[in-house]
């Protein structure tokens, strides 16, 4: 049905074990280039969507399947690469409170990754795309709390009100979430989802593209996710057969393009 595989996202994406996206590759067994890196935004996933359009060219063979990001996040191209994506603005180290103060805003968020997701719908034949962080209500979230001394007034509040009437039913169909598992039964502090996490992702996106997850895959999953359990220390370390077993197997016919240095 598909000859080609274009993934795109952040760490949810592309992690050092097997995601939502290697086990679609390892299940379809076809030509695959993961476009993901960790720390990026939507800004970056839309621009990396053309620069994948320009190298190989998408055709109607193609599965292209988008993890949009938080919308917090502050994307640049430095050194070659997205490599100093730096997750959520909003709790990374790398921005203090004063950028927060003067360079953030809950409705520029709002505007950049709409536009970003709605352009990158109608440039691209997105196939189905999802999201393992949720799309945040204002206040819900405690974005207000964390910029100090602002008020959300009523003229602010209607505004939201406003973008959110404006690019909501635009924004090219359904986002699919995880709504399934998200913790981590690893020996580590983590926020992203073990291995059998990814699982319920893809059986949901697997729902909507009308396939069905063989067997093997499906004992494959399971077999590295206790491989997983067993050997993941509170350090990170994980022993070296795990490590190759994920080379050999999980990633060895994937086309693997790496964004970052």
């Amino acid at each position: 049905m598909y000859k080609r595989f274009f993934a795109f996202g952040c760490s949810f994406t592309n992690y050092w074990y097997p995601t939502w996206a290697d086990i679609i590759a390892h299940d379809l067994d076809i030509e695959f280039y993961n476009y993901a890196a960790q720390g990026i935004g939507n800004v970056a996933m839309h621009t990396l969507m053309l620069e994948a359009d320009l190298t190989h060219k998408f055709n109607q063979d193609d599965l292209i399947i988008v993890c949009w990001s938080g919308w917090s996040r502050e994307d640049k191209f430095l050194e070659l690469g997205w490599r100093h994506g730096r997750g959520n603005v909003l709790s990374d180290v790398f921005y203090d409170k004063n950028y927060i103060l003067n360079h953030w805003s809950y409705e520029n968020d709002l505007i950049k990754n709409y536009t970003a997701i709605i352009s990158a719908n109608r440039m691209f034949n997105i196939t189905t795309q999802c999201s393992m962080t949720p799309f945040e209500v204002y206040e819900e979230s405690g974005y207000a709390k964390k910029k100090e001394n602002e008020v959300l007034n009523n003229s602010t509040a209607k505004y939201i009100k406003q973008l959110y009437g404006k690019y909501l039913p635009n924004i090219g169909g359904r986002i699919f979430s995880s709504n399934g598992r998200m913790k981590n039964a690893y020996k580590v502090n983590d926020p992203h989802p073990d291995i059998l996490g990814h699982l319920s992702m893809v059986e949901r996106l697997y729902k909507d593209l009308d396939l069905t997850l063989s067997k093997n895959t499906i004992n494959d999953v399971e077999k590295y996710h206790r491989l997983f359990v067993k050997n993941v220390s509170d350090k990170y370390d994980v022993y070296k057969d795990v490590k190759e077993i994920i080379k050999q197997d999980f990633r060895k016919k994937q086309n693997f393009r790496r964004i970052s240095r």
